[in-house]
């Protein structure tokens, strides 16, 4: 007599083929980092060199 407290899993695994993966959520995360990266960068300019006379690199 089979003991009916334990009970049988049944696993059903489904592949994806190429043109049914949408990576949506790859696409989300290197648009937030490339907009962390903008908006770091923007903080950077505005820090350098608002307030400040032009820069003159080199000798003359």
């Amino acid at each position: 007599m089979p003991n009916s407290s334990i009970a049988v899993e049944t696993t059903r695994e489904r592949t994806l083929g190429h043109d049914e993966f949408d990576p949506i959520g790859t696409l989300a995360l290197i648009t937030l980092y490339f907009l962390i990266l903008v908006v770091m960068w923007l903080f950077m300019y505005f820090v350098e060199f608002v307030g400040n006379g032009p820069t003159v690199v080199g000798v003359v």
